[in-house]
């Protein structure tokens, strides 16, 4: 059945427009939710660069409720 997380991770979907694989993969280790930033590894993403995706405070919000 459908779930709260999987609410939750449509929402930062939409707002973080990232691949669902590359969300889906993501390590709570590599986002700093104090400093709003999720720090994707160059190993997952396609063109084998590594980048920071600014999290707004809703994304926060919601990754928020998803750790705990």
């Amino acid at each position: 059945g459908w779930t709260y997380e999987n609410t939750l991770a449509i929402k930062l979907l939409l707002m973080l427009a990232v691949r669902k694989g590359e969300l889906i993969s993501a390590r709570v280790n590599e986002f700093d939710l104090d400093e709003g930033v999720w720090k994707l590894p160059a190993e997952r993403t396609k063109t084998a660069a590594a980048i920071d995706i600014p999290l707004p405070r809703q994304a926060i919000e919601c990754l928020r409720e998803l750790v705990r």
